[in-house]
């Protein structure tokens, strides 16, 4: 038996020796799996969530920014499916031994309230605050405050207040 011969009766039978893999499409998710945020957005379900762990932040989008040029950003984050937003505060430059806090502002119809994360952070880091719920047609504002390592605010940055 010549060489190619050999080679290709070696071929077939590695061939007939090789697993076949079978994928399937991914499972629709289950409503069991989601939030009580995602099912059924309210005050009651959003405010004070971690957009991460109620899977807000999987259709988020940024949907208002204010920036200090090199220094510090503040964000407004915003899910269509929980009709809620939240803070996220950039540190755009170097600040060691600094911290970095995201508020997150509601306001509806003249009355205020809001919810503040802190976070120590470092160079190109980011805080983000917990949610509010703003599907009623309340507006949120997002402020980035960075302090130094005794607590003194070195500047503070803020976008408007925005909706949807």
């Amino acid at each position: 038996m010549n060489s190619i011969a050999r080679f290709a009766r070696l071929f077939a039978l590695a061939g007939a020796l090789v697993p076949v893999a079978t994928f399937a499409a991914p499972a629709a998710r289950p409503t069991e799996l989601l939030s009580a945020c995602q099912l059924s957005p309210s005050r009651t379900n959003c405010d004070y969530g971690d957009p991460q762990a109620t899977g807000c932040n999987n259709d988020a989008y940024n949907l208002a920014q204010a920036d200090q040029l090199g220094v510090l950003r503040a964000v407004v984050r915003y899910s269509p499916s929980c009709k809620s937003a939240w803070a996220r505060a950039v540190l755009l430059g170097s600040q060691p031994y600094s911290r970095i806090t995201a508020q997150i502002t509601r306001s509806t119809g003249g009355l205020t309230s809001g919810i503040t994360s802190r976070a120590e952070v470092y160079p190109n880091t980011a805080a983000v605050s917990n949610m509010v719920y703003i599907g009623d047609g309340s507006l949120a504002r997002a402020v980035a405050t960075l302090q130094n390592g005794t607590g003194q605010i070195i500047t503070q940055v803020q976008t408007g207040l925005v909706k949807p």
